[in-house]
């Protein structure tokens, strides 16, 4: 694929097919018209991805039309090619034999600075433009399973190479000590593969150590989120003690999240934080308590008695919790089928330690 243009070239008409698709003229304005139809869009799509060579007539009505006939489809093919030609010009879309071609080099597109970023090892580039899925949110008419099937294998293959560029950047970006750059190409690549352990795990601890630990806390909590409602099982204990431990959510926060690879059977667990006021009520099977936390000394000396008294209270709000949980739990046990096994019932509360008076 031959690159574009370098961008203080003179004024030519761009084709964004990353994000979305659209057709924007010399000056910047949006294309409407014929020309902004979903299939004249996809058209411009199937023929930039296959610069700098052509498209077979036939292989185009296959993926745009397949459900005409033979004639009708050549007649929309025919029709589109005019509406293509009437707003970027015929030479930019010529037909060279039997196929047709886009010269790519008359107009600026995405996806054709996009490739030729990469092939020349310009990760930063490529990674910039970038600007999501391939024609996304693009369908065409029922009955084209071939055009979403190419759709789908180039939407892949461009997002794995912009992950691939990303996460160059970034390992690039941690040699050289540029902890907040590093950050945001984790952060960016996260993003883009919201489910991968081993991506999450890397974000949260760039994050950590670039000293933003409130946005390593809520990656690590919309990864879990993420995993257990897309794919059923629970995230890595180690990516939100991670996160956590220099973080004002506190370590036993890491407790809500397991080691297992498939979700365990359902069981209450309470686990209680010193700095959060509510409770937080997990389902897991086994909670591991991270270590103790103490209240912080200053100021609670000359009121040892009150705090006392707090932790006493606290403590009681706890148990009556905890006693309420596994009520409802038996509840359920007992409302399950016949000779099924009721998950065991785990509460850990986490000691408090407070400073002598």
């Amino acid at each position: 694929m031959t690159s574009a243009p370098p961008d203080n070239a003179v004024a030519r008409p761009s084709l964004r097919l990353f994000g979305g698709a659209a057709l924007f003229a010399s000056d910047g304005t949006a294309v409407t018209g014929p020309v902004a139809q979903r299939h004249r869009l996809a058209l411009l799509a199937i023929l930039a991805l296959a610069a700098p060579g052509g498209v077979q007539r036939e292989r185009l009505t296959g993926l745009l039309w397949p459900e005409r006939d033979k004639e009708s489809a050549r007649n929309l093919l025919r029709v589109a090619l005019h509406a293509v030609r009437q707003a970027i010009g015929h030479d930019v879309v010529p037909t060279v034999g039997t196929e047709i071609r886009l010269d790519v080099d008359a107009m600026r597109i995405d996806v054709v600075e996009f490739e030729a970023a990469l092939a020349r090892g310009d990760a930063a580039t490529a990674a910039q433009r970038y600007g999501g899925p391939l024609l996304d949110g693009m369908h065409l008419d029922q009955g084209t399973d071939a055009f979403e099937d190419w759709l789908a294998a180039e939407r892949a293959r461009l997002a794995r190479s912009y992950e691939l560029a990303l996460e160059q950047l970034a390992e690039a970006a941690e040699r050289a000590g540029e902890l907040s750059d590093a950050a945001a190409r984790w952060q960016a690549l996260a993003t883009a593969r919201p489910t991968d352990a081993r991506i999450a795990r890397r974000a949260v601890e760039a994050l950590v150590n670039a000293g933003d630990t409130a946005a390593a806390v809520a990656l690590a909590r919309e990864h879990t989120a993420r995993v257990e409602r897309e794919l059923g099982v629970v995230a890595d204990a180690a990516l939100m003690q991670r996160a956590a431990a220099r973080s004002d959510v506190g370590l036993a926060s890491a407790a809500l999240f397991s080691e297992t690879t498939t979700r365990p059977a359902q069981s209450a667990t309470l686990f209680v934080m010193p700095n959060v006021v509510e409770p937080v009520v997990a389902a897991h099977t086994h909670a591991t308590p991270g270590p103790s936390p103490s209240l912080p000394s200053s100021g609670l000396r000359s009121g040892g008695g009150r705090m006392r008294a707090l932790v006493g209270a606290f403590a009681s709000v706890t148990i009556v919790f905890a006693g309420w949980s596994m009520r409802q739990e038996a509840s359920v046990s007992r409302a399950a089928a016949p000779g099924s096994v009721a998950a065991p019932i785990v509460v850990a509360m986490l000691p408090v330690t407070a400073p002598a008076d």
